[in-house]
């Protein structure tokens, strides 16, 4: 049984899959979820110390699977287990860093695709952490995204972020020192923080503010 199951790398994924596929994919197991014909399963978690065990899961059509990883002070290695759902066989065992973007960033994909003005053109990023640049792919692969307004507290992240999103998409950036600069004139704001303190509230308000005379014309992804 194990002797026939494939490993696949994180080098593999990589060359196997694309943002465009991911977004495409997760649409339809949502589709498959709505009508009944695929299940989630609930997240767990466990706290030891200052670490964390998690194991998220669902089923779709043949394959029961979980992915499962420790978030550590030290780092993580997480791992997406396939199994047959008809005899339990283990299907495949894959390396699921890149998969992990693929999947965060693919669902705000479907979110914007659906949700955002067809004409969009520029987009609002807040954080430029390990999500981010898979969230800009992501919007590109939904939306022709003309320019990026780009916000961290850290001026020296962002400045770096902005040089990494051009050289990755060509895209025009315009590097913001705070939120609400960031915000003016975008139709797609998107968040990706770890903030320490809270700030959505204060942020919506920015957005309202900023964008009173065309709510309608504004997605929060």
């Amino acid at each position: 049984m194990i002797a026939d199951a494939i490993w696949i790398t994180e080098a593999e994924v990589v060359e196997l899959m694309d943002l465009g596929e991911a977004i495409t994919a997760l649409e339809a197991a949502l589709r498959e979820e709505a009508r009944g014909e695929a299940q989630n399963m609930t997240k767990t978690l466990l706290q030891y110390g200052r670490n964390n065990l998690h194991a998220i899961g669902g089923k779709l059509g043949n394959l029961v699977g979980t992915k499962t990883w420790t978030h550590t002070q030290g780092g993580t290695c997480p791992l997406l287990l396939l199994w047959s759902a008809e005899d339990g066989s283990l299907v495949a065992v894959i390396e699921a860093f890149a998969l992990g973007n693929l999947r965060t960033g693919g669902i705000s994909g479907v979110a914007a695709d659906w949700m955002a003005r067809k004409d969009a053109r520029v987009m609002a990023l807040i954080g430029t952490g390990k999500q981010a640049l898979a969230q800009v792919g992501t919007m590109l692969a939904v939306r022709s995204i003309e320019r990026l307004h780009i916000y961290s507290p850290r001026a020296e992240s962002r400045q770096g972020f902005a040089a990494k999103a051009r050289e990755e998409f060509g895209v025009e950036t315009a590097v913001c020192s705070s939120a609400d600069e960031a915000c003016r004139g975008a139709q797609i704001v998107t968040l990706v923080t770890r903030a320490a303190k809270p700030f959505l509230a204060e942020f919506i308000s920015i957005i309202r503010t900023r964008c009173a005379a065309d709510l309608d014309g504004i997605r929060l992804l």
